[in-house]
């Protein structure tokens, strides 16, 4: 019979803990330490154990289950069902890649805890410890003050997890306002009434402060220096979560200087020690961690761990993860759903994109051979691994891409020689004689297997390549490559499932090697490949794939049996750069603040629950699923893995690299390669207003800001600190927008205006007046815009050339530019710089700009044709002709040169007026490496879009949003 294990004791269900012993064997570990537990495990003691009940008390017996204690839990061990309401002392991460699943008791704990929370609010509000100890000295009053009453307060609640709902619950009941900040917003029917807010507003805005977060290293001192200077003089601090949430030394500094008026304390930083500022202070009412200390609580919570284990050995599930959504917003990751027992142990990367996002040692979004500085890395095997291809549990033998097409039948059909001076053949020649291994991954398209592979894409190990050759293939020289598995002592996750375990490596016999033989014509050896004889592999030899020098082989071969069971002999010196499953995640765990607009940010990891290969689509970090939704369509579980880098506002000194962050007035020089702006110092003073006017197409206003226009209150310096606080819903796709639909770059969802946050209604408020200007300057009807688009550029993000649509937008786009300059730069569209399209069809109507190819040529045919003394067929002819020119341009790959070339720094304004620029021209964007925004504004033509649409666009913006250009 399997066995569970207590650790620690029961003290209210001991009833029932005894009931379980009819389907399991119960063991007990009361009491002892570390060393014991890890011994016992080691000695094979718990060899037999499914289920853990790990005790409220256990971390003092045992410490964390942390990544070395999970490292010696036994393999039958399935499910871990903790007492208590975090995580904080379980590596979720470990206990997942053993195939563990873990437990709590979020729900059990969320009246007791928010009774406390109640009961330490009221008695921080009228200081309540001060009147208590005087009463047990013998004083009535001592020096008991007023108090404050909690009627007409916010109360602000940072984490609206089940707790949280709770706490608020009750304090309705009390008078108060609730306001909230989560990482996302709640459904209408869990806020009740309260007001969610951002994490800067909550902390402006509450009388009241109350914890209740998950802790983790997101998280820890999210309440610190910084954040109790943003809060109101007389705040009280409220925390029954976890101590380590707040700084305690500047709680205390905030405590001495008045800030905070008093605190409620039930948890604390190093329990059960206290800082002695907390201890020593009349104003702060403590308590020792009895959040839950209620009989009633205490049964709840170890009858829930009980049945979890019930529920886990009986029918796989344990009850409380359906209840893991639940948790605090504010989380590093959740734990894992019910228990796949068809998950394998490779990693299960999804699309392609996310795949090469990931792994390191593959980033080949297209082709199969992925290699870097002349080194092959890695290696995919999918649909067509070519004729004569092998692949077993250590061996895979496949062709090398490169020189193919795809036949009427979608087959892969060499259409030249292949040899080694190409790119990927040097690589792949390079890493076998320089002995670095090779990852490989097969798609589910591949046939060779001949049975069904978990995911799209799997991870299969680390491989040796051991022999190249060329072969004949149809009438064309091919590659072809042999790879022996690199650790042959394990047995592949990929092979049958009844299959023998692979040899010792002492029983191998690595004297069989391939068979080989001297080519008498070129004197050249080659091995042995195939049973129907041996035949030279040298592509310039006249017995080239000649069987024994004398006939040509056949197209079916079968591989000589040498060749395919021969082993290199093991060589511990080979071992992979990286490695095959990267831990992206344990790099970061201490990051600096900064560390979510940085570039090895943005890589893809590893999901530690799934192992599925997570591209980072959201702004604060990665999630494994795409929505918010625990089940899928077919109501399987999503994988509920979320990591929230540490978001912290990155201060604007440290993306500019100037010694002053805004100029008293900008100095501006112009490159003469580049158009040169007319420059108006006084009509938009303070501002320094640029123009590019571009003939019969339109014009670029560059709007330079300074110290002046920056500094002000909310102005571009507190704005870009803003709306790094704000949950913005940005995506590395679909991007972040509000008003009408963006429909150009990705389909993506808009919100309301209503529903914008005030850095952006303050943003827009620029933008309008940015707009206005510039139909005011070119005579025409102002069209104020119902639509922004917002574009957060972490380290080395760039947007390479494009427009913003053509037909459905007004004349008009604006950009406020917040943080790191950038350089934008302005061509004309390749079709119309060469008067055909890519393809070389030639333009139906050619508007001959100026700066065009062969511009003189074009206007003389077109004067032309519009005279009448060319007829059009003679017109499109001689147009013609054109294409027979020298081929390319005057910029790159034949693309025109960029005609305006413009810095734009922090805070500057740029609005693109005329509608031919998004139809004629083209711009790019490439900003300083550092953190970035860029806040576009334009209009969109109802017509274009739904009438349900149109609504979501409407914007009045009232005096605090409204701008007036200072």
């Amino acid at each position: 019979m399997p066995a569970a294990l207590l650790i620690g004791a029961i003290t209210h269900s001991i009833p029932e803990w005894n009931d379980l012993s009819s389907i399991l064997t119960l063991k007990e570990f009361p009491s002892g330490t570390r060393e014991d537990f890890l011994r016992n495990c080691r000695d094979g003691q718990y060899d037999d154990v499914v289920a853990i009940y790990r005790s409220n008390t256990s971390t003092k017996f045992t410490g964390p289950f942390d990544a070395e204690l999970v490292s010696v839990l036994p393999s039958s061990l399935k499910y871990i069902a903790h007492n208590g309401a975090g995580y904080d002392n379980i590596d979720v991460a470990a206990c997942t890649k053993k195939g563990i699943a873990v437990s709590s008791t979020p729900v059990a704990v969320n009246n007791a805890t928010a009774d406390v929370a109640i009961f330490l609010m009221i008695g921080a509000l009228r200081q309540a410890y001060i009147p208590v100890s005087s009463l047990r000295e013998g004083k009535f009053l001592g020096q008991t003050g007023l108090g404050h009453d909690p009627q007409n307060k916010v109360l602000g609640i940072l984490g609206m997890g089940g707790i949280g709902r709770e706490v608020a619950r009750r304090a309705r009941a009390f008078g108060m306002t609730i306001q909230y900040h989560n990482r996302s917003r709640l459904s209408p029917e869990l806020e009740d009434g309260a007001t969610y807010v951002s994490f800067d507003e909550l902390l402006a805005n509450a009388d009241v402060l109350s914890l209740n977060l998950a802790l983790n290293a997101s998280t820890r001192h999210i309440i610190g220096k910084l954040e109790f200077q943003k809060m109101k003089d007389g705040v009280i601090i409220v925390n029954t979560a976890r101590g380590a949430l707040i700084d305690e030394k500047a709680l205390v500094e905030a405590l001495e200087s008045g800030k905070v008026w008093s605190a409620g304390l039930d948890v604390y930083e190093n329990e059960p020690a206290i800082e002695p500022g907390l201890v020593n202070n009349p104003r702060v009412m403590l308590l020792p961690h009895i959040g839950t200390m209620t009989y009633e609580t205490q049964r709840e919570m170890e009858l829930l761990v009980l049945n979890n284990l019930r529920s886990g050995v009986e029918t796989g599930k344990m009850i409380t993860l359906d209840a893991l959504h639940d948790l605090e917003s504010i989380t590093l990751q959740r734990s894992l759903p019910p228990p796949n027992k068809k998950q394998k142990a490779t990693p299960q990367p999804g699309p392609r994109p996310e795949l090469c996002d990931a792994l390191p040692w593959f980033r080949s979004v297209q082709g199969g051979v992925y290699h870097n500085g002349n080194i092959c890395w890695g290696f995919l095997i999918d649909a067509d691994c070519g004729i004569r291809s092998y692949l077993d549990d250590e061996v895979v033998i496949t062709r090398v891409g490169g020189g193919c097409t795809k036949d009427a039948n979608g087959n892969l059909v060499l259409i030249k020689d292949q040899d080694g001076d190409s790119a990927a053949m040097s690589s792949i020649l390079n890493s076998m004689e320089l002995k670095v291994p090779v990852g490989i991954v097969i798609g589910n398209r591949n046939t060779l297997l001949n049975r069904p592979l978990p995911y799209r894409y799997n991870v299969m190990a680390y491989f040796r390549i051991t022999h190249v050759w060329y072969e004949r293939i149809g009438r064309r020289t091919g590659a072809k490559v042999r790879f022996e598995k690199l650790d042959l002592g394990s047995k592949s996750w990929w092979a049958a499932k009844h299959s023998r375990p692979p040899l010792e490596r002492k029983k191998r016999d690595y004297a069989m090697q391939a068979e080989q033989a001297r080519c008498e014509a070129c004197d050249q050896h080659s091995i042995r490949i195939y049973d129907e004889g041996w035949m030279c592999l040298q592509p310039s030899c006249k017995l080239f794939w000649m069987i024994s020098g004398s006939s040509s082989a056949p197209a079916d071969l079968t591989f000589h049996e040498k060749f395919l069971k021969s082993r290199l002999p093991l060589d511990p010196t080979i071992q992979p750069h990286h490695s095959l499953v990267p831990d992206l995640l344990s790099s970061l765990k201490y990051a600096d603040s900064d560390a979510l607009s940085k570039r090895i940010t943005w890589k893809g990891i590893i999901c530690p629950l799934c192992r599925r290969c997570i591209s980072r689509r959201y702004w604060w970090g990665w999630r494994c699923a795409d929505d918010d939704s625990v089940r899928d369509r077919d109501g399987e579980w999503k994988c509920p893995f979320e990591h929230i880098l540490p978001i912290r506002p990155i201060a604007l000194r440290w993306v500019i690299d100037d010694i002053e962050t805004s100029p008293i007035k900008r100095a501006l020089s112009w490159d003469a390669k580049f158009m040169v702006p007319e420059v108006d110092d006084v009509s938009l003073y303070p501002y320094r207003k640029l123009t590019y006017t571009i003939p019969g197409v339109g014009s670029i206003m560059h709007l330079v800001t300074n110290r002046e226009i920056n500094t002000r209150c909310n102005g571009p310096d507190e704005l870009f600190g803003q709306l790094q606080c704000e949950e913005l819903g940005l995506r590395r796709y679909p991007l972040a927008q509000s008003g009408m639909p963006y429909k150009y770059v990705v389909s993506v969802s808009s919100k309301s205006f209503k529903e914008a946050c005030p850095p952006i209604l303050r943003a827009m408020g620029r933008l309008t007046w940015a707009s206005k200007q510039a139909h005011l300057a070119a005579g025409d009807t102002f069209l104020p815009p119902n639509e922004m688009l917002l574009l957060g550029y972490l380290e080395d993000m760039r947007i390479g050339y494009h427009d913003d649509g053509e037909s459905s937008l007004g004349p008009t786009i604006s950009t406020l530019s917040l943080g790191a300059k950038s350089t934008m730069l302005v061509r004309m569209k390749y079709k119309y710089y060469h008067g055909y399209s890519r393809a070389k069809k030639l333009l139906e109507e050619d508007p001959v700009l100026p700066g065009c190819k062969n511009y003189l040529r074009r206007r003389e045919l077109k004067v032309g044709l519009l005279s009448g003394s060319i007829d059009r067929e003679g017109y499109d002819e001689l147009r013609r002709e054109g294409l027979s020119m020298k081929k390319g341009g005057t910029g790159r790959g034949g693309e025109a040169t960029p005609c305006i070339k413009m810095e734009v720094n922090h805070g500057d304004l740029v609005v693109m007026y005329g509608e031919g620029l998004q139809k004629f021209f083209e711009h790019s964007v490439i900003p300083d490496k550092r953190l970035r925004f860029a806040l576009t504004a334009r209009y969109i033509k109802p017509e274009f879009v739904g009438v349900e649409e149109i609504e979501k666009g409407r914007l009045e913006l009232g005096r605090e949003w409204a701008y007036d250009g200072k």
